[in-house]
């Protein structure tokens, strides 16, 4: 009796363990993912205002704040992605401090599209599964 008690608390916890492996990291990267949009979008506003300094302060978060979570993107996500991201961000950065407009405003929208792809594949959705 006392070993089948101990296996179904042995179960049950590790039930909870693989929930918690599926559900914080896509929690934390809904998150993120939220918080590096709203800067993108306002990074993009200030560019489309011609307010480049704005734009740099914007993309310099961006860039500050997506390096801060780097490792433990790269724990749960392909590595690709991750750098395609911080690629395209970085890029955004140059072109703001260099007071390309146009560049940064594609630099900004593909990696909003990273970004995107990057909650898709983490999701756990049919879709995803598929």
């Amino acid at each position: 009796m006392a070993y089948l008690r101990f296996r179904r608390v042995c179960t049950v916890l590790f039930c909870a363990l693989l929930l918690a492996l599926f559900r914080l990291p896509q929690q934390k990267l809904k998150n993120d993912a939220a918080r590096w949009t709203e800067i993108l979008q306002n990074a993009k506003a200030a560019l489309l205002d011609g307010d480049t300094v704005r734009a740099q302060a914007e993309c310099d978060a961006l860039v500050t704040s997506f390096r801060a979570e780097e490792e433990a993107l790269e724990r749960f996500l392909n590595h690709d992605i991750v750098h395609a991201v911080l690629s395209d961000l970085r890029q955004a950065k140059a072109l703001a401090n260099a007071g390309d407009r146009s560049g940064a405003l594609l630099a900004l929208t593909a990696a909003e599209s990273d970004i995107e792809q990057m909650l898709c594949i983490e999701q756990f959705t049919w879709n995803a599964l598929l």
